[in-house]
């Protein structure tokens, strides 16, 4: 039996099969490439917003006992009790922090890695030292005989401030990764969202910081 030729009705049909079987898998190739390049959003915004929610939920809860015993208490602060100034340079030093990761974004996008790395470095040495003035500020809040403030009063204050301390604590991590892969140059400019979520993080603690000293503020603390 004569082997079909390239003029049989199953010569065409086998070329054209194998042709289409040749583009989708081409095809396939370039959109899986693609995707690795430019990844498609996932959970991580969902993710972020929920655990940002559940932040939000827990520092109200402080602000609201915080408002009850204000309104119960016969005298809020305590007689006696003061804050020190040090709460300003606190806020000063986060509003550094967060202002420092907004200015890595467009720096990363742009691919001007020295700078990058510098304003990266900045934001950890500012966080730290925020942590840093926050113990100085713990220990210098007391009553004039010299003692700790205790109390209501002193327990709420060092909740709330120990609270936020504690996930400032945890938002240096990931900006202290960002820029070790900075320093290595491991940071892509089309791949920025881990640097986007350190970013909101940090905005967020910052806006919470800000409910806390108003809270202080409006306690008459100077």
């Amino acid at each position: 039996m004569k082997p079909p030729g390239p003029d049989s009705p199953r010569g065409p049909r086998s070329h054209h099969s194998n042709g289409h079987s040749n583009g989708s898998s081409n095809g396939h190739g370039h959109a899986e490439e693609a995707t690795k390049e430019r990844p498609a959003p996932g959970a991580g915004p969902f993710g972020l917003g929920l655990f940002l929610i559940s932040l939000a939920v827990l520092f109200l809860a402080g602000v609201v006992l915080w408002v009850v015993f204000a309104a119960r208490a016969e005298t809020w602060p305590p007689p006696g009790v003061f804050l020190p100034r040090g709460l300003l340079t606190s806020t000063v030093l986060l509003a550094i922090t967060s202002a420092l990761l907004q200015i890595s974004i467009p720096l990363a996008r742009a691919g001007r890695l020295l700078r990058l790395r510098l304003v990266l470095i900045g934001a950890v040495v500012s966080g730290v030292t925020f942590l840093g003035n926050q113990i100085v500020v713990w220990f210098r809040f007391h009553h004039p005989d010299g003692l700790i403030a205790t109390g209501t009063f002193g327990w709420l204050f060092y909740f709330l401030t120990g609270l936020h301390a504690l996930h400032v604590v945890g938002g240096l991590v990931p900006v202290f990764v960002v820029a070790v892969n900075a320093h290595y140059e491991r940071i892509l400019p089309h791949r920025l969202d881990g640097l986007r979520y350190v970013t909101t993080y940090w905005h967020f603690l910052g806006l919470v910081w800000l409910v806390l000293y108003g809270l202080f503020l409006t306690a008459g603390l100077r």
